[in-house]
């Protein structure tokens, strides 16, 4: 079902519960797609919603900008961040070891530039662009250092929908993947469950799901959620970001 106006609500990383008729076994989770909400009832589609993407790790990072499932730009950052043979960054060896010599002080600036630029290319989107999404990911090493230098949104913005760390190197060749993991929802389950779910070909316990995540479940999961909705109870209840 598609909005129909107003104001965009708020991103969100929560995954909702499913479970079977009975409420008592849950599943699976569902999470919704970057650009649709969950109302108690329902996902709704909404529409012409821009979105930022904002994918770090350490030494390598992209950023990318959609409107709706059109991309109009990209950038991929490199830094030179790794200390030959020890194969561990700057910053994780100033966090156990101290500082060291010439060679420490190049990959700092290294890591303060990368970040610079980050920043910068984030802050042309908005400028130039309505940022109605983030759609975002960073290393847990470089996390506090990015909302350190002054990032041109802030850990607590609800525009933010957090992506899983799936990607080592993201580079435009990852991209497609990105945006899937952002746009699509997500179908989260026990493996325990798969038979069940009419997944156990699917080789693991993720699955991205169609446009209309609804009608796109396997058919128990949707008599489930139609069987539920009829009862004018709600089928999926919203929990906690862990499974």
């Amino acid at each position: 079902m598609e909005n129909a106006g107003g104001a965009v609500p708020a991103a969100s990383s929560k995954r909702y519960a499913l479970r079977g008729l009975s409420g008592q076994q849950r599943l699976a989770k569902l999470r919704p797609g970057i650009a649709q909400s969950w109302d108690g009832l329902e996902l709704r589609q909404e529409r012409d919603i821009h979105v930022a993407i904002c994918y770090i790790q350490s030494g390598q990072a992209l950023t990318a900008f959609y409107a709706d499932d059109t991309l109009l730009d990209h950038k991929v950052f490199r830094a030179y961040m790794v200390r030959k043979k020890q194969g561990k960054s700057q910053l994780k060896h100033l966090k156990t070891k101290g500082k060291s010599r010439a060679g420490s002080r190049i990959r700092l600036a290294e890591t303060q530039r990368f970040l610079r630029e980050i920043h910068a290319r984030m802050a042309e989107y908005e400028a130039e662009y309505r940022v109605d999404r983030i759609a975002f990911h960073c290393s847990a090493l470089l996390l506090p250092h990015f909302f350190a230098q002054g990032a041109s949104f802030v850990k607590e913005d609800p525009r933010i929908r957090l992506l899983d760390d799936t990607v080592e190197k993201p580079g435009f060749a990852f991209l497609t993947d990105i945006w899937a993991q952002a746009r699509y929802p997500e179908l989260r389950y026990f493996p325990a469950h798969a038979d069940t779910l009419g997944l156990s070909g699917n080789g693991g316990s993720t699955k991205l799901l169609g446009e209309n995540a609804v009608d796109a479940l396997p058919a128990t999961l949707q008599a489930d959620a139609k069987e539920q909705k009829k009862s004018s109870s709600t089928s999926l209840d919203e929990e906690d970001e862990d499974w």
